[in-house]
């Protein structure tokens, strides 16, 4: 049997016992311009995360003109994901992509961990999950890791790679 924690105690846990939060700047006082670029980048993550989850108006509101995704997949390649250059068509290709399921929920599970100099925001990294149900009603679930580049309060480029193999493996 496994004692129980006192109350108010927490009991450490050995995956993250001894690690920093990477989500920190160096100056973390309240309105300063290393907060503000955090700010923006975690906005333009959720908001990245709710394009991917169907909201396919925000791809021209969230990525400049110029934006380009590099996908680690040669699948993805194929369907001319290296080809796409802005907000309109990544969200042509997000939609097209989301009617090959039944059912596609993308969340984060690590991040936003943001690389911003202080003054403006630069990169963030997330972990992502995708809980999917396929057009034969196979249920999984994947994961993936993106990089999104912040050129102003816009993304610029994201880098996306997705694990070959889905957690149902085992």
């Amino acid at each position: 049997m496994v004692p129980t924690p006192p109350a108010g105690s927490a009991t450490p846990d050995p995956d993250t016992e001894g690690t920093t939060d990477m989500t920190s700047t160096a100056n973390t006082d309240i309105g300063t311009p290393a907060d503000d670029a955090r700010q923006v980048c975690v906005r333009l993550w959720d908001a990245w995360t709710d394009l991917w989850n169907g909201e396919l108006g925000l791809g021209p509101q969230i990525l400049t003109d110029d934006f380009r995704v590099g996908f680690g997949s040669a699948t993805a390649a194929a369907d001319g994901a290296d080809d796409l250059v802005g907000g309109a068509a990544t969200a042509g290709y997000i939609g097209a992509f989301r009617e090959r399921y039944a059912s596609l929920r993308y969340r984060t599970d690590v991040g936003p961990v943001v690389d911003a100099d202080g003054t403006r925001p630069g990169h963030l990294a997330c972990r992502w999950v995708a809980d999917v149900v396929d057009r034969d009603g196979t249920t999984r679930q994947v994961a993936g890791h993106d990089i999104l580049r912040v050129r102003g309060d816009l993304i610029d480029h994201a880098w996306s790679v997705t694990g070959a193999r889905n957690l149902l493996d085992g």
